[in-house]
Protein backbone atom coordinates (compact mmCIF):
# COMPACT_ATOMS: atom_id res chain seq x y z
CA UNK A 1 0.00 0.00 0.00
CA UNK A 2 1.65 3.51 -0.94
CA UNK A 3 1.39 5.71 2.02
CA UNK A 4 2.43 9.59 1.36
CA UNK A 5 4.82 10.14 4.05
CA UNK A 6 5.55 13.93 3.03
CA UNK A 7 1.30 14.36 4.71
CA UNK A 8 0.98 14.86 8.35
CA UNK A 9 -0.16 11.59 10.25
CA UNK A 10 -3.66 13.05 10.21
CA UNK A 11 -3.67 13.90 6.74
CA UNK A 12 -2.47 10.44 5.71
CA UNK A 13 -4.62 8.48 7.81
CA UNK A 14 -8.35 10.58 6.88
CA UNK A 15 -10.45 10.93 4.19
CA UNK A 16 -10.58 14.80 2.75
CA UNK A 17 -13.54 16.52 4.67
CA UNK A 18 -16.89 16.89 2.15
CA UNK A 19 -17.69 20.76 1.60
CA UNK A 20 -20.35 22.39 3.89
CA UNK A 21 -23.85 21.82 2.12
CA UNK A 22 -26.64 24.59 2.46
CA UNK A 23 -29.26 23.04 4.10
CA UNK A 24 -32.66 22.61 1.77
CA UNK A 25 -34.95 23.59 4.65
CA UNK A 26 -38.47 24.39 4.73
CA UNK A 27 -40.26 26.68 6.48
CA UNK A 28 -41.18 24.61 10.19
CA UNK A 29 -39.09 22.07 9.09
CA UNK A 30 -36.18 22.25 11.55
CA UNK A 31 -36.65 20.53 14.88
CA UNK A 32 -35.90 21.46 18.70
CA UNK A 33 -33.02 20.04 18.78
CA UNK A 34 -31.75 20.99 15.35
CA UNK A 35 -32.47 24.40 16.14
CA UNK A 36 -30.89 24.28 20.05
CA UNK A 37 -27.87 23.32 18.06
CA UNK A 38 -27.92 26.41 16.36
CA UNK A 39 -28.14 27.98 19.19
CA UNK A 40 -25.16 26.48 20.81
CA UNK A 41 -22.79 27.62 18.13
CA UNK A 42 -24.05 31.18 18.70
CA UNK A 43 -23.67 31.40 21.95
CA UNK A 44 -20.28 30.16 21.42
CA UNK A 45 -19.08 31.91 19.25
CA UNK A 46 -20.61 35.27 21.17
CA UNK A 47 -19.09 34.13 24.69
CA UNK A 48 -15.69 33.61 23.01
CA UNK A 49 -15.24 37.31 22.71
CA UNK A 50 -14.71 37.74 19.64
CA UNK A 51 -14.63 41.25 17.58
CA UNK A 52 -17.16 40.08 15.15
CA UNK A 53 -20.61 41.97 15.07
CA UNK A 54 -23.69 40.36 15.60
CA UNK A 55 -24.30 40.06 11.71
CA UNK A 56 -20.86 38.20 11.32
CA UNK A 57 -21.88 36.17 14.21
CA UNK A 58 -24.84 35.12 12.32
CA UNK A 59 -22.93 34.81 8.99
CA UNK A 60 -20.20 32.41 10.09
CA UNK A 61 -23.51 30.37 11.74
CA UNK A 62 -24.92 29.95 8.90
CA UNK A 63 -21.67 28.86 6.98
CA UNK A 64 -20.93 26.46 9.47
CA UNK A 65 -24.44 24.34 10.10
CA UNK A 66 -25.66 24.99 6.46
CA UNK A 67 -28.33 27.30 7.57
CA UNK A 68 -29.40 29.87 6.21
CA UNK A 69 -29.00 33.44 7.59
CA UNK A 70 -32.47 34.17 7.61
CA UNK A 71 -33.21 30.72 10.09
CA UNK A 72 -30.39 31.59 12.34
CA UNK A 73 -32.03 35.25 12.79
CA UNK A 74 -35.12 33.79 13.49
CA UNK A 75 -33.78 31.27 16.25
CA UNK A 76 -31.77 33.56 18.37
CA UNK A 77 -34.21 36.06 18.06
CA UNK A 78 -37.01 33.22 19.50
CA UNK A 79 -34.67 32.53 22.42
CA UNK A 80 -34.32 36.27 23.45
CA UNK A 81 -37.56 36.67 23.20
CA UNK A 82 -39.09 34.25 25.31
CA UNK A 83 -35.83 32.01 26.47
CA UNK A 84 -36.90 29.05 25.09
CA UNK A 85 -37.43 27.30 21.66
CA UNK A 86 -40.61 26.17 20.95
CA UNK A 87 -41.02 22.56 19.37
CA UNK A 88 -41.37 23.33 15.40
CA UNK A 89 -44.94 23.23 13.24
CA UNK A 90 -45.66 19.82 12.32
CA UNK A 91 -46.47 19.59 8.20
CA UNK A 92 -50.14 18.99 7.53
CA UNK A 93 -48.70 16.21 5.98
CA UNK A 94 -46.60 14.55 8.28
CA UNK A 95 -49.34 11.08 8.44
CA UNK A 96 -49.33 10.53 12.38
CA UNK A 97 -49.03 7.24 13.75
CA UNK A 98 -52.40 5.11 15.40
CA UNK A 99 -50.75 5.81 18.72
CA UNK A 100 -50.64 9.68 18.45
CA UNK A 101 -53.99 10.12 17.32
CA UNK A 102 -55.73 8.52 20.10
CA UNK A 103 -57.10 11.72 23.10
CA UNK A 104 -56.31 11.26 26.09
CA UNK A 105 -59.72 10.29 27.09
CA UNK A 106 -58.82 6.63 25.41
CA UNK A 107 -55.02 6.65 26.78
CA UNK A 108 -56.80 7.13 30.18
CA UNK A 109 -58.95 3.77 29.40
CA UNK A 110 -56.10 2.07 28.19
CA UNK A 111 -54.15 2.61 31.23
CA UNK A 112 -57.60 1.69 33.37
CA UNK A 113 -57.36 -1.73 31.54
CA UNK A 114 -53.82 -2.28 33.03
CA UNK A 115 -55.08 -1.21 36.70
CA UNK A 116 -58.09 -3.42 35.71
CA UNK A 117 -55.86 -6.39 35.46
CA UNK A 118 -54.32 -5.40 38.87
CA UNK A 119 -57.37 -5.31 40.76
CA UNK A 120 -58.62 -8.85 39.49
CA UNK A 121 -55.04 -10.42 41.30
CA UNK A 122 -53.52 -10.78 38.34
CA UNK A 123 -49.90 -8.82 36.95
CA UNK A 124 -50.60 -7.13 33.63
CA UNK A 125 -48.59 -8.29 30.29
CA UNK A 126 -48.56 -6.77 26.85
CA UNK A 127 -50.30 -10.09 25.67
CA UNK A 128 -53.19 -9.54 28.62
CA UNK A 129 -53.53 -5.63 28.32
CA UNK A 130 -53.73 -5.86 24.14
CA UNK A 131 -56.50 -8.86 24.80
CA UNK A 132 -58.36 -6.09 26.94
CA UNK A 133 -58.11 -3.79 24.87
CA UNK A 134 -59.29 -5.25 21.41
CA UNK A 135 -62.19 -6.52 22.84
CA UNK A 136 -63.42 -3.58 24.10
CA UNK A 137 -65.59 -1.78 21.32
CA UNK A 138 -65.19 1.64 22.46
CA UNK A 139 -61.52 1.46 21.40
CA UNK A 140 -60.06 0.80 18.76
CA UNK A 141 -58.11 -2.48 17.68
CA UNK A 142 -54.35 -2.26 17.93
CA UNK A 143 -51.32 -3.90 17.38
CA UNK A 144 -48.91 -5.25 19.61
CA UNK A 145 -45.91 -2.67 18.22
CA UNK A 146 -48.76 0.03 18.51
CA UNK A 147 -49.15 -1.01 22.13
CA UNK A 148 -46.32 -1.19 23.04
CA UNK A 149 -46.15 2.50 21.62
CA UNK A 150 -48.64 3.31 23.60
CA UNK A 151 -47.47 2.13 26.85
CA UNK A 152 -45.01 3.78 26.42
CA UNK A 153 -46.39 7.34 25.96
CA UNK A 154 -48.37 6.41 29.43
CA UNK A 155 -44.99 5.97 30.90
CA UNK A 156 -45.87 2.33 31.89
CA UNK A 157 -42.59 0.12 32.06
CA UNK A 158 -42.10 -3.57 31.84
CA UNK A 159 -40.68 -5.03 35.43
CA UNK A 160 -39.73 -8.80 35.91
CA UNK A 161 -42.03 -10.12 38.43
CA UNK A 162 -42.84 -14.25 38.43
CA UNK A 163 -40.73 -15.07 36.01
CA UNK A 164 -42.60 -12.51 33.42
CA UNK A 165 -42.60 -8.89 31.91
CA UNK A 166 -45.17 -7.49 34.21
CA UNK A 167 -45.97 -3.71 33.41
CA UNK A 168 -45.90 -1.23 35.73
CA UNK A 169 -46.44 2.85 36.18
CA UNK A 170 -43.26 4.56 36.34
CA UNK A 171 -42.34 5.62 40.11
CA UNK A 172 -42.60 9.35 38.54
CA UNK A 173 -45.95 8.89 37.31
CA UNK A 174 -47.00 7.11 40.74
CA UNK A 175 -45.47 9.92 43.03
CA UNK A 176 -47.57 12.82 41.03
CA UNK A 177 -50.73 11.04 41.06
CA UNK A 178 -50.30 9.42 44.73
CA UNK A 179 -50.33 13.45 45.60
CA UNK A 180 -53.14 14.64 43.91
CA UNK A 181 -55.14 12.22 45.62
CA UNK A 182 -54.24 12.97 48.91
CA UNK A 183 -54.59 16.52 48.22
CA UNK A 184 -57.80 15.83 46.84
CA UNK A 185 -58.96 13.86 50.01
CA UNK A 186 -57.68 16.44 52.24
CA UNK A 187 -59.42 19.21 50.17
CA UNK A 188 -62.72 17.20 50.64
CA UNK A 189 -61.64 16.83 54.63
CA UNK A 190 -61.21 20.76 55.01
CA UNK A 191 -64.90 21.33 53.08
CA UNK A 192 -63.16 23.11 50.86
CA UNK A 193 -65.31 24.48 48.03
CA UNK A 194 -64.07 22.04 44.75
CA UNK A 195 -64.80 23.44 40.80
CA UNK A 196 -64.22 21.22 38.08
CA UNK A 197 -62.59 22.93 35.08
CA UNK A 198 -62.03 21.08 31.16
CA UNK A 199 -62.38 21.91 27.40
CA UNK A 200 -63.44 19.96 25.25
CA UNK A 201 -64.22 20.00 20.84
CA UNK A 202 -66.77 19.71 19.00
CA UNK A 203 -67.58 19.77 15.32
CA UNK A 204 -70.48 21.04 13.08
CA UNK A 205 -71.20 17.34 12.12
CA UNK A 206 -70.88 15.77 15.02
CA UNK A 207 -74.17 13.27 15.03
CA UNK A 208 -75.34 9.67 15.94
CA UNK A 209 -77.61 9.71 12.80
CA UNK A 210 -75.70 8.45 10.17
CA UNK A 211 -77.84 10.44 6.48
CA UNK A 212 -76.61 13.21 8.26
CA UNK A 213 -73.20 12.75 8.71
CA UNK A 214 -70.91 14.57 6.60
CA UNK A 215 -66.75 13.63 7.70
CA UNK A 216 -66.07 17.28 5.34
CA UNK A 217 -67.72 19.29 8.24
CA UNK A 218 -64.69 20.20 10.24
CA UNK A 219 -65.76 23.36 12.09
CA UNK A 220 -66.72 23.53 14.94
CA UNK A 221 -66.44 24.72 18.82
CA UNK A 222 -64.28 24.75 21.57
CA UNK A 223 -65.62 24.96 24.62
CA UNK A 224 -64.15 25.51 27.83
CA UNK A 225 -66.83 25.12 31.30
CA UNK A 226 -66.39 24.79 35.10
CA UNK A 227 -68.57 23.25 37.67
CA UNK A 228 -69.25 21.59 40.71
CA UNK A 229 -71.37 19.57 42.74
CA UNK A 230 -74.18 22.53 42.72
CA UNK A 231 -73.98 22.86 38.67
CA UNK A 232 -72.09 24.58 35.92
CA UNK A 233 -70.89 28.05 37.40
CA UNK A 234 -72.44 30.76 36.18
CA UNK A 235 -71.12 33.09 33.43
CA UNK A 236 -68.32 30.49 33.45
CA UNK A 237 -68.71 29.20 29.67
CA UNK A 238 -66.27 30.21 27.08
CA UNK A 239 -66.88 29.11 23.32
CA UNK A 240 -64.30 29.52 20.17
CA UNK A 241 -65.25 28.94 16.82
CA UNK A 242 -62.18 26.85 15.68
CA UNK A 243 -61.28 24.86 12.23
CA UNK A 244 -58.89 22.14 13.59
CA UNK A 245 -60.19 18.48 14.48
CA UNK A 246 -60.88 16.66 17.63
CA UNK A 247 -57.02 15.57 17.93
CA UNK A 248 -55.77 19.36 17.12
CA UNK A 249 -57.81 21.53 19.04
CA UNK A 250 -55.49 22.38 21.25
CA UNK A 251 -53.48 24.57 18.86
CA UNK A 252 -56.68 27.08 19.01
CA UNK A 253 -57.14 27.43 22.46
CA UNK A 254 -53.58 28.74 23.35
CA UNK A 255 -51.89 29.84 26.13
CA UNK A 256 -53.46 33.72 25.70
CA UNK A 257 -57.03 32.50 25.39
CA UNK A 258 -56.94 30.46 28.54
CA UNK A 259 -55.26 32.45 30.72
CA UNK A 260 -58.24 35.74 29.37
CA UNK A 261 -60.60 32.86 30.31
CA UNK A 262 -59.32 31.71 33.74
CA UNK A 263 -58.53 35.48 34.55
CA UNK A 264 -63.00 35.85 34.54
CA UNK A 265 -63.45 32.69 35.87
CA UNK A 266 -61.22 33.81 39.39
CA UNK A 267 -63.70 37.12 39.56
CA UNK A 268 -66.36 34.27 39.70
CA UNK A 269 -65.40 31.78 42.37
CA UNK A 270 -65.18 32.35 46.28
CA UNK A 271 -62.11 32.73 48.44
CA UNK A 272 -60.87 29.81 49.65
CA UNK A 273 -61.64 27.25 46.64
CA UNK A 274 -60.13 24.92 44.98
CA UNK A 275 -59.66 24.21 40.86
CA UNK A 276 -59.22 20.93 39.32
CA UNK A 277 -58.35 21.37 35.82
CA UNK A 278 -55.95 18.54 33.78
CA UNK A 279 -52.23 18.73 32.83
CA UNK A 280 -52.40 20.61 29.60
CA UNK A 281 -49.98 22.40 28.04
CA UNK A 282 -51.78 25.71 27.98
CA UNK A 283 -52.50 25.22 31.44
CA UNK A 284 -49.13 25.28 32.33
CA UNK A 285 -47.21 27.96 31.33
CA UNK A 286 -44.36 28.77 33.72
CA UNK A 287 -45.19 32.90 35.71
CA UNK A 288 -41.47 33.71 34.64
CA UNK A 289 -38.37 31.26 32.92
CA UNK A 290 -35.33 30.22 35.37
CA UNK A 291 -32.34 30.57 34.14
CA UNK A 292 -30.60 27.64 31.95
CA UNK A 293 -27.22 27.25 30.59
CA UNK A 294 -28.16 29.06 27.03
CA UNK A 295 -28.75 32.08 29.19
CA UNK A 296 -25.91 34.63 28.63
CA UNK A 297 -23.88 35.47 32.00
CA UNK A 298 -25.22 39.20 32.16
CA UNK A 299 -28.83 38.10 31.87
CA UNK A 300 -28.24 35.47 35.13
CA UNK A 301 -26.28 37.86 36.75
CA UNK A 302 -29.18 40.28 36.60
CA UNK A 303 -31.77 37.61 37.26
CA UNK A 304 -29.94 36.30 40.54
CA UNK A 305 -29.76 40.27 41.31
CA UNK A 306 -33.75 40.59 41.42
CA UNK A 307 -34.34 37.34 43.66
CA UNK A 308 -31.04 39.02 45.72
CA UNK A 309 -29.40 35.63 45.72
CA UNK A 310 -25.50 36.14 46.21
CA UNK A 311 -23.03 35.18 43.99
CA UNK A 312 -19.64 35.97 42.70
CA UNK A 313 -18.34 37.61 39.35
CA UNK A 314 -15.62 35.30 38.68
CA UNK A 315 -18.15 32.20 39.14
CA UNK A 316 -19.01 30.30 35.68
CA UNK A 317 -22.55 29.83 34.44
CA UNK A 318 -22.87 26.68 35.71
CA UNK A 319 -22.00 27.27 39.37
CA UNK A 320 -24.31 30.23 38.89
CA UNK A 321 -27.55 27.72 37.92
CA UNK A 322 -27.23 25.60 40.90
CA UNK A 323 -27.73 28.38 43.11
CA UNK A 324 -31.28 28.19 41.93
CA UNK A 325 -33.92 26.49 43.79
CA UNK A 326 -36.26 25.49 41.05
CA UNK A 327 -38.85 24.30 43.49
CA UNK A 328 -39.06 27.73 45.08
CA UNK A 329 -39.05 29.82 41.86
CA UNK A 330 -40.99 27.51 39.45
CA UNK A 331 -44.67 28.39 39.59
CA UNK A 332 -46.93 28.38 36.94
CA UNK A 333 -48.50 31.36 35.74
CA UNK A 334 -52.26 30.46 36.64
CA UNK A 335 -50.79 29.04 40.02
CA UNK A 336 -49.71 32.84 40.62
CA UNK A 337 -52.81 34.11 39.80
CA UNK A 338 -55.42 32.01 41.57
CA UNK A 339 -52.78 32.28 45.14
CA UNK A 340 -53.46 35.91 44.81
CA UNK A 341 -57.16 35.42 45.09
CA UNK A 342 -56.59 32.27 47.95
CA UNK A 343 -57.96 29.52 45.77
CA UNK A 344 -55.59 26.00 45.27
CA UNK A 345 -54.97 24.44 41.72
CA UNK A 346 -54.70 20.72 41.89
CA UNK A 347 -54.09 19.36 38.59
CA UNK A 348 -54.78 16.11 37.45
CA UNK A 349 -51.76 13.76 36.46
CA UNK A 350 -51.22 13.22 32.80
CA UNK A 351 -53.75 10.08 31.22
CA UNK A 352 -55.96 10.32 34.08
CA UNK A 353 -58.54 11.88 32.97
CA UNK A 354 -61.25 9.49 34.38
CA UNK A 355 -60.74 12.04 37.59
CA UNK A 356 -62.16 14.85 35.94
CA UNK A 357 -65.88 14.18 36.21
CA UNK A 358 -65.90 17.32 33.50
CA UNK A 359 -65.28 14.27 31.25
CA UNK A 360 -68.41 12.55 32.23
CA UNK A 361 -70.50 15.60 31.68
CA UNK A 362 -68.61 16.89 28.07
CA UNK A 363 -69.84 12.83 27.22
CA UNK A 364 -73.57 13.70 28.17
CA UNK A 365 -73.55 17.72 26.50
CA UNK A 366 -72.11 15.69 23.09
CA UNK A 367 -74.52 12.72 23.08
CA UNK A 368 -77.70 15.64 22.93
CA UNK A 369 -75.53 16.98 20.52
CA UNK A 370 -75.58 14.18 18.30
CA UNK A 371 -78.96 13.18 19.06
CA UNK A 372 -80.63 16.23 17.46
CA UNK A 373 -78.35 17.31 14.93
CA UNK A 374 -79.97 17.17 11.99
CA UNK A 375 -78.70 19.79 9.57
CA UNK A 376 -75.01 19.53 10.56
CA UNK A 377 -75.37 23.58 10.29
CA UNK A 378 -72.14 25.65 12.49
CA UNK A 379 -75.52 27.88 14.02
CA UNK A 380 -77.77 24.94 14.45
CA UNK A 381 -74.69 23.03 16.34
CA UNK A 382 -74.02 26.20 19.03
CA UNK A 383 -77.59 26.00 19.46
CA UNK A 384 -77.97 22.25 20.44
CA UNK A 385 -74.65 23.14 22.21
CA UNK A 386 -75.97 25.84 24.73
CA UNK A 387 -78.99 23.48 24.78
CA UNK A 388 -76.81 20.50 25.96
CA UNK A 389 -74.61 22.44 28.13
CA UNK A 390 -78.26 24.05 29.59
CA UNK A 391 -79.84 20.87 30.77
CA UNK A 392 -76.82 19.47 32.74
CA UNK A 393 -77.76 20.34 36.44
CA UNK A 394 -76.82 19.59 39.94
CA UNK A 395 -78.04 16.21 39.84
CA UNK A 396 -75.89 15.26 36.91
CA UNK A 397 -72.89 17.04 38.42
CA UNK A 398 -73.21 14.87 41.35
CA UNK A 399 -73.22 11.60 40.23
CA UNK A 400 -70.39 12.36 37.63
CA UNK A 401 -68.42 13.65 40.90
CA UNK A 402 -69.36 10.81 43.02
CA UNK A 403 -68.42 8.33 40.47
CA UNK A 404 -64.84 10.06 40.48
CA UNK A 405 -64.55 9.85 43.81
CA UNK A 406 -65.41 6.14 44.03
CA UNK A 407 -62.60 6.32 41.15
CA UNK A 408 -59.90 7.54 43.28
CA UNK A 409 -60.89 5.53 46.16
CA UNK A 410 -60.01 2.40 43.99
CA UNK A 411 -56.73 3.82 42.72
CA UNK A 412 -55.51 4.89 45.89
CA UNK A 413 -56.20 1.08 47.12
CA UNK A 414 -54.48 0.15 43.82
CA UNK A 415 -51.53 2.34 44.99
CA UNK A 416 -51.54 1.59 48.84
CA UNK A 417 -52.40 -2.40 48.39
CA UNK A 418 -50.93 -3.70 45.00
CA UNK A 419 -48.69 -1.49 43.46
CA UNK A 420 -46.64 -0.41 46.38
CA UNK A 421 -46.17 -4.19 47.78
CA UNK A 422 -44.56 -4.80 44.15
Amino acid sequence: MFVNMSASPSEASSPPLSPIRRLKIHKGSLSSNEKQLVLNFYTYIIESKTDLTETDVIKTVSDATGVSQASVYNIVTEFKTTHRLQPSPVSKNVKHSIADQLDDSMLSRIRQKVHDIYLNNDLPTVTKVLEAVNSDPTLPNLSKKTLSKVLEKLKIKHVKKSGESTLLDRHSLQSLRTFYLVYMRDFRKENRKIYYLGETWICEGHTTNSASQNPKKCRGFIVGHIGSDTGFLEGGVCMLEATQSDAEYHKEMDTEDFEEWFTKILDLIEPGSVIVLNSTKHHSRNAEPLPNIWWLKKDIHKWLNEKQIPYSEDEIKVELIVKIDKEKYTIKYIDAMAQKRNVAICRVPPYHSQLNPMELIWAEVKSHVGRNNTTCSLSDTRCLLEEGLASIGAAQWKAAIDQVVKEEQQIFHLQADILDEL
